[in-house]
């Protein structure tokens, strides 16, 4: 929303979507007649302490009028980067499922590289017909963001959740966690 129009967005809404107004403060609220953000932004100051008193009733006042001193933090902290897909129909051709887990795995390695990540622990997922979900992981000494090594060990990953529990699969996920803004170093030769 364009800054300045904030208070006008959040008028109408109910009162008790506004962070920081409990079931009890919004109980006293709706006895006086306010039960949209707006109404509260509009209180005077002696109604709003007859209320709600104390600094909570100013603060949940300001943030009614769309003013909040807090930092806004926009960057969570990525924990995995993944990939899946469904079948159209179940598979259980292994020559199939590799192609497809080494498929993903690119998928995978392309999205760490444009993050700067790389990661240590890799995931495999395996969803059965019967909706099921298995996954097998493993951690390395290193981490990683090559696709080839991922989908190598991510096909390993498939083979030993087959082995634990054979069947046809409607959806196979690579995962990497783990992860760190290392990126791996690769030598060529020159």
């Amino acid at each position: 929303m364009p800054p300045g129009t904030e208070a006008l967005f959040l008028a109408p809404l109910a009162v008790r979507l506004l962070p920081g107004v409990g079931p009890r403060a919004e109980q006293r609220l709706r006895r006086a007649g306010v039960g949209t953000i707006g109404e509260l932004a509009a209180l005077a100051d002696p109604d709003l302490k007859a209320l709600l008193p104390g600094s909570v009733g100013s603060m949940l006042r300001d943030r009614a009028r769309g003013v909040d001193s807090r930092d806004l933090d926009l960057a969570g902290e990525q924990v995995s980067v993944s990939a899946e897909d469904t079948f159209a129909r179940d598979v259980s051709d292994r020559g199939q499922l590799h192609e497809e887990v080494k498929r993903l795995a690119e998928l995978v390695s392309e999205r760490l590289r444009s993050s700067g990540l790389s990661g240590r622990t890799v995931t495999a997922k395996l969803r059965y017909g019967d909706f099921s979900i298995r996954t097998r992981s493993t951690t390395l000494v290193a981490a990683v963001d090559e696709a080839d090594v991922i989908g190598t060990v991510a096909c390993s990953l498939l083979d030993r959740g087959l082995r634990d529990r054979p069947g046809a699969l409607r959806l196979v996920g690579v995962g990497v966690s783990a992860l760190s803004s290392y990126r791996q170093l690769t030598f060529e030769e020159s």
